[in-house]
């Protein structure tokens, strides 16, 4: 600092880096609560498909020897995970196509 008419005086040069750095912290804030928010949606949307995971592991569980309910489970899960509108599961048995389960 240097001292004019009794007053103290930033050197030249320093006094054009204030507002800048405030303008960056300001930024740096700004970025630090959009990738927050980024996070925060990825979060809820794993722990909605791990969810979904669980329940659909639950009914091949609880069924073994019937897929119809498994099939069912995974229609209507990945409709409620993507917002569809439908959802239709296909399985392929000797080249052809079996429609076991949909929803609307």
């Amino acid at each position: 600092m240097q001292q004019r008419g009794g007053r103290q005086q930033l050197v030249k040069g320093r006094r054009a880096n204030r507002p800048k750095a405030r303008t960056t912290a300001a930024r740096s804030v700004a970025d630090l609560r959009g990738q927050v928010a980024i996070l925060t949606r990825e979060l809820k949307e794993a722990r909605e498909q791990q969810a979904a995971t669980a329940d659909i592991l639950k009914v091949i569980a609880s069924s073994p020897s019937n897929a119809q309910p498994v099939f069912d489970a995974i229609a209507e899960r990945s409709n409620g995970l993507l917002d569809g509108l439908s959802t239709a599961v296909y399985s392929l048995v000797d080249d052809v196509q079996h429609y076991p389960a949909a929803r609307h």
